[in-house]
């Protein structure tokens, strides 16, 4: 089944998630949809990629598909797993992606939004980071993403608080681009788009790896990490996040212990 489609406009390439029957949650099946999707446009002669859904949508994504969760006890955002896998074709794919939001995103889903390269968002689009929900320990490189794109602050309570918060205050904080109205969305990004096309692909291509090189390197000693890897084993192993996931899947709300 398509999870995604692709167009092209041009040189600019398109990409719409439109397993709206599923919230287009972010399993392994869609992920590679995507992957593939960016590696062909890389080398088609596109010049910009716009990442959007089907118009009208009241959920962009809904995240991490839950049922594609490890067991307990393994650790849900290893390298190989379906969103640490997306992040990374966004983050290394030589063309510009502008992320096009409306209704809400949800979860990993925020992530991939923000690992695109510009995002314009409809009036009234909620963003909502629910790790702390479900009770997983979110990762370094994940962090790291989140970090490079809004201010500490603002991470730490929509980490801690969970709940949506509005495009138009993210606006204010640089975390989004711009807001326009719904109907306006799609020229709107077009518009951008076709100003990239008029700019140098290999500069901007060479522009984009220096900073994902550069936003990137942090770097860590061997204890540091050690000790971050222990503290999210003693999370993932956890009754929360066994909770967490059971809640989910019953539709109800989690009940953490802190245990």
């Amino acid at each position: 089944m398509k999870l995604i489609e692709t167009s092209q406009a041009e040189h600019i390439g398109i990409l719409t998630l439109n397993n709206t029957d599923r919230l287009n949650v972010m399993g392994n099946d869609l992920v590679n949809q995507l992957i593939e999707s960016l590696e062909f446009f890389a080398t088609t002669g596109m010049r910009a990629v716009i990442l959007k859904t089907l118009p009208g949508v009241k959920v962009w994504s809904a995240g991490y598909d839950v049922n594609e969760l490890p067991p307990h006890g393994r650790d849900p955002l290893e390298c190989h797993e379906p969103l640490r896998r997306a992040v990374k074709a966004m983050q290394t794919c030589p063309l510009p992606i502008i992320v096009v939001v409306e209704g809400s995103v949800w979860g990993g889903a925020n992530e991939l939004v923000m690992s695109g390269d510009m995002v314009v968002a409809a009036k009234g689009t909620s963003f909502a980071l629910t790790p702390s929900r479900l009770g997983v320990p979110y990762n370094p490189s994940g962090i790291m993403t989140f970090m490079n794109s809004m201010p500490l602050h603002i991470l730490k309570e929509m980490v801690c608080r969970a709940v949506p918060v509005k495009a138009e205050r993210l606006q204010t904080y640089g975390v989004v681009n711009h807001v326009v109205p719904a109907d306006e969305l799609e020229s709107f990004s077009i518009q951008i788009a076709k100003e990239i096309c008029l700019t140098s692909p290999l500069a901007n291509s060479v522009f984009k790896a220096q900073i994902t090189s550069m936003m990137s390197a942090i770097p860590l000693t061997s204890n540091e990490f050690e000790q971050i890897e222990a503290s999210r084993r003693v999370v993932y192993s956890s009754d929360d996040y066994r909770e967490g996931v059971s809640a989910i899947k019953e539709k109800r709300a989690p009940v953490f212990q802190g245990r």
